[in-house]
């Protein structure tokens, strides 16, 4: 399998990178983790057909993580025609938060004469639960907490994912990372120790207890962006590819 940067920047563009958003390649199954307001975009620049993505799966609700599924979803009406369903996975409130999105920049679309179906699975902190080939553990982590913040641990082909989502430091990631085949880990600063963000010295004294096989930093912000030359672990550069 193969796992895509659409996005490996903050809310801010900093550095001109795309929003968060993940596209994860598999061989019968594609699904993109996270869909910020580029992830279009992206998709379209890099030769990333949207009619292939299966399930969008969210780890919280910030407009930088969530706020791309309404024009994905106009996409697939209106250029994809799309005919089979798309299901959408994501914290309590996500159906009701992409539609009032939908109609706040589209007033007066109509969902229910679209082509094809959308699917909601809202998950619960701490659940196991399936989508599609996926098997999912949502932990919640350490973010603003009206966006429902969570990190992910997901098996799939037989391998392990795991994504941070947006947080500040937090034990809970050691059990998010343990073992991953690839850990993906939001990095917002250099070393401002902040509420909401991780930063890369918090980084570098946690990172061999996290016990991951591969760490890719993302939603990095400019003060990350400054100090580049100095950061030694692999980080997130949009249209990049990895293999798992």
């Amino acid at each position: 399998m193969s796992i895509q940067i659409l996005g490996g920047g903050d809310a801010f563009g900093s550095g001109g990178n795309f929003q968060t958003s993940f596209y994860v390649s598999g061989r019968d199954f594609h699904f993109l983790v996270d869909c910020g307001a580029t992830a279009l975009i992206s998709m379209k620049r890099h030769f990333v057909a949207p009619e292939l993505i299966d399930t969008i799966l969210l780890t919280h609700l910030h407009g930088d993580h969530f706020s791309g599924i309404s024009f994905f979803l106009l996409d697939a009406q209106f250029v994809q025609q799309r005919k089979h369903p798309l299901h959408i996975v994501g914290p309590e409130g996500t159906e009701e938060k992409v539609f009032n999105a939908l109609e706040i920049f589209y007033p007066g679309i109509e969902i229910e004469k679209f082509s094809y179906f959308i699917k909601f699975r809202e998950y619960k902190s701490f659940e196991t639960f399936e989508a599609g080939p996926l098997q999912i553990t949502a932990f919640p982590v350490i973010h603003a907490p009206g966006a429902k913040p969570h990190g992910f641990r997901i098996k799939f082909e037989e391998k392990t994912l795991a994504f941070s989502g947006d947080t500040t430091w937090d034990d809970v990631l050691y059990k998010i990372a343990a073992d991953s085949d690839l850990f993906m880990c939001e990095c917002n600063f250099y070393d401002t120790t902040n509420d909401n963000h991780l930063n890369y010295k918090q980084l570098q004294e946690k990172v061999i207890g996290l016990k991951c096989k591969q760490i890719i930093l993302n939603h990095l912000g400019d003060e990350m962006l400054a100090n580049i030359e100095k950061v030694e672990l692999p980080i997130a550069e949009d249209g990049k590819i990895f293999k798992v």
